[in-house]
Formats: structure tokens, C-alpha cells, sequence
């Protein structure tokens, strides 16, 4: 009875091990494909440029933090969650048949291009986007292979996780004004445009020392506390400022601007705020004591910051001067 049987047995018993084999080689398929997207050593990254079309940010990793190219560090919480999010991304299941080619498509032409540095080479790179066809999600497609894989965030229901990829500065940027390292400070000026005689600039000379200049008083005198300039640099560390929700521009008119100031690093980039009145009242009354409004330039940034924050900035020209 059992030899008559056998054969069928076996013969099943084979397929079933056929069947658990390519169940396997397919389940571990997908689990590997997420590090055809990812580098396997997030701490290896020390670059990160999210692109689509003519929009880019370019995030680069320093000792301590991440600075967003043009505007500074980089706010950690984001930075944290998103290397957090990129761990526990799981890929769902390839694209379907009928809408692969429409989804590859879209991702090359309106896709997010994630790609990963290490040490100048790329390491990674992606396009990631969302796609409503038949089944509506966020797809993935390694930028060698080209083939699009639908993904998920663990712990997220949104089928729609392309804002993980966001090309918006104001998502990764700190609200921090400056920012800088006193010795990556080639000169600063700070006018007072009613009070000329207030107003001063510190330059780096040939030789690497710091210089100040009166804006009236050019000559160099020599007489000023280089100490106190040494000083002054490390106060643009970085000011807190707040985006406020009204349209600040109505609250402020170019005659009450009080001060401008002008930072420029050794790598040729330059910062530029003007600082304007606050007035809580109609007419031009009741000026904030606690704030001011401020342009920050070349982002073209309307912001409030305190003056407690920016009182170390606001120095004179005789702040300097040898007491």
C-alpha cells in the first residue's frame, strides 16, 4: 500500500518544497531590494542632495551637525527622523504589470532623486514618488535598475510618504540667523543708518588679523581692544528668529529701519539683515520693546527676533575702542 503510494507522496512532498523555496527566494528578494535604495551604514553618509527638475537641497554632514547648503545648520529633529524614517522603510511589492512603465516614467520625469555621498562618490541614489494608478502609493525605483517598488513607512497609515523627501529649505532649515564660526568670518558691517557715527566694520587683513573701521573714521587707528573683536565674532554662533503668521511687511516702513548688518565668510558667502521698528499700534505707535522685524537676505526671509537675542550684535563703534 505504501510503495503504491509513495511515489505520489514524494512527488508532492517535492513540490511543496518547490513552492516554500520560491516563497522564500521572493520574501528575502524584497527584504534586500530596500538596500539597493539605502546604504546599509547610514553613518557613512556625509552628504545628502534631494533634487526634482530645477529644485535641489543639499544637506552636508560637519563634526557636530548638518549644514543645509545657503542657509546654515540644519535642524535635527528633521535629520533624525528622516535617517529614523529610512530604516524602517518596507517595501510592499513590486509595481504592477499594467502600471510599471506609467510609474517609471513619472518617477524619471517628476520623481524626488535622493542620493547619498561618501566622500565626494555616490553611494546611493533613488527617485521616489507618489502615484494614484491602480494602486495608490509611494513608489521607490533604484536609479540603476529602474525597476519601481511600492513602499511603506512602519507605524505610518499615509500611502503618500514623498514629503519624507521634501525639497522645501523650510523643512530642513534651523530658524537660526548666522550661524557661523568666528574664524570663517572674513568681515562684518554694521550701519546704523541714523546714528552714522555708531556704525563699524571688522575686517580680516592679509596677514589674518582682525581690523575695525569706523564708518565715518576709515583710517585704522590701532587703538581698539582686539580682544572684545575675538569676542564679537563668536556672537554670530546663531539668533533664534520666528516666522510669525501675519504679513510682517505691513507693520514696517524703510524709515524706520534702525540697523543693517553684512556678514561675509572667507568662502565668498554673504549674509545680509535689515532690522525694522516693530509698531503694535495704528500710526506708527507703541513700538515693540521686546522685538523687531528683519530681512534676511539673499533668502529674502521676513522674520521677528527678539533684541534680547540680538543685543551682542548691536555694538558700537566705541564698544570697541580701548577703554
Amino acid at each position: 500500500m505504501f510503495k503504491t503510494y509513495f511515489p505520489y507522496i514524494l512527488t508532492a512532498l517535492l513540490v511543496f518544497v518547490a513552492i516554500m523555496i520560491m516563497i522564500n527566494r521572493h520574501s528575502g528578494t524584497l527584504k534586500q531590494e530596500i538596500h539597493d535604495f539605502i546604504p546599509s551604514d547610514l553613518t557613512a553618509i556625509d552628504r545628502l542632495v534631494i533634487a526634482r527638475k530645477n529644485q535641489q537641497i543639499i544637506l552636508d554632514k560637519t563634526k557636530d551637525s548638518w549644514e543645509l547648503e545657503s542657509y546654515g545648520k540644519a535642524r535635527s529633529p528633521v535629520i533624525d527622523f528622516f535617517f529614523t524614517s529610512l530604516q524602517r522603510l518596507e517595501i510592499v511589492a513590486p509595481a504592477s504589470k499594467a502600471d510599471r512603465s506609467r510609474i517609471r516614467e513619472n518617477l524619471l520625469d517628476s520623481g524626488r532623486v535622493v542620493s547619498f555621498y561618501h566622500h565626494g562618490k555616490v553611494i546611493r541614489r533613488f527617485y521616489a514618488g507618489y502615484s494614484s494608478l491602480t494602486v495608490p502609493g509611494t513608489y521607490m525605483m533604484d536609479a540603476r535598475r529602474k525597476f519601481p517598488y511600492r513602499i511603506k513607512l512602519k507605524g505610518f497609515d499615509e500611502v503618500n510618504l514623498e514629503n519624507l523627501f521634501s525639497i522645501n529649505a523650510e523643512t530642513w532649515k534651523q530658524n537660526i540667523l548666522f550661524g557661523f564660526h568666528a574664524e570663517d568670518i572674513d568681515n562684518v558691517a554694521v550701519k546704523y543708518p541714523k546714528e552714522p557715527l555708531r556704525s563699524f566694520g571688522i575686517y580680516r587683513n592679509a596677514g589674518g588679523e582682525y581690523k575695525v573701521t569706523g564708518q565715518i573714521q576709515r583710517t585704522d587707528s590701532g587703538r581698539y581692544d582686539r580682544q572684545e573683536i575675538l569676542d564679537y565674532l563668536n556672537y554670530f554662533g546663531g539668533v533664534a528668529y520666528i516666522h510669525a503668521g501675519h504679513p510682517l511687511k505691513q507693520k514696517m516702513e524703510t524709515d524706520h529701519e534702525f540697523a543693517e548688518i553684512s556678514v561675509r565668510l572667507r568662502n565668498g558667502s554673504e549674509t545680509h539683515v535689515r532690522a525694522y521698528s516693530c509698531f503694535t499700534g495704528p500710526n506708527h505707535l507703541g513700538a515693540d520693546k521686546d522685538q523687531f522685524i528683519a530681512i534676511i537676505e539673499p533668502i529674502t526671509d521676513t522674520v521677528l527676533i527678539k533684541f534680547s537675542d540680538m543685543d551682542p550684535i548691536f555694538h558700537t563703534w566705541d564698544d570697541f575702542q580701548k577703554k
